[in-house]
């Protein structure tokens, strides 16, 4: 047997030699982040967990602007719900209104609005080019939902009546409850997508 032969023989025939183990791990592969796209390539682990940080973080930044602004915006549109006809001082109060100086309701309101439509024009146009993939709405609509009905609940609280407040009663138990229940979904959601994104 020639000594080319002897050492064709003895290289390591299955998975366990080096050769085959360098095929096994491809180049360039990219992996998945907690949004779902490619965020860096296997090899580069500071560069990855940098990009998955900034990636992550922009978008959770933009939702929160979205949670935070869209239920101030749905506050001031709704505006204050009295019963025409009569003056405040004549008006029952289940939970007086906040003595709030018009023009800063009007600058407040506007802003959240305006913020509101920005953000979530962002956060759909991430959805559409799969930079936010379509599962995160299942963190961001119940917080979203809250967000509005506490808005809305609010409203009906410090609404002017004559009489009893029938709807006052409603918003404290179901509204409340609701509220509650939303928060809970979507932040419980947030956090397991934060921690532990699908693949």
């Amino acid at each position: 047997m020639s000594y080319a032969s002897s050492r064709t023989a003895a290289a390591p025939a299955g998975p366990t030699g080096l050769g085959a183990a360098a095929r096994a791990v491809p180049r360039g592969r990219r992996s998945r982040g907690p949004l779902g796209r490619a965020d860096g390539y296997v090899g580069s682990m500071g560069d990855q967990r940098g990009a998955v940080k900034r990636g992550t973080w922009e978008t959770v930044a933009v939702a929160v602007a979205l949670v935070v602004a869209l239920p101030v915006a749905v506050w001031w549109l709704v505006g204050q719900r009295d019963y025409e006809g009569l003056p405040e001082s004549e008006l029952d109060y289940a939970v007086r209104p906040w003595d709030i100086d018009p023009t800063v309701e009007f600058a407040v309101g506007l802003n959240a609005l305006l913020i509101a439509v920005g953000a979530a024009a962002l956060l759909v146009a991430w959805s559409r080019t799969r930079r936010l993939p379509l599962y995160w709405w299942s963190a961001v609509g119940p917080l979203l939902a809250a967000g509005v009905v506490a808005a809305l609940g609010h409203r009906v609280l410090t609404a002017g009546t004559v009489g009893a407040n029938i709807g006052a009663g409603l918003v404290a138990v179901l509204g409340t409850t609701l509220v509650l229940v939303l928060l809970a979904v979507g932040l419980g959601r947030g956090l397991y997508l934060l921690r532990r994104p699908p693949r």
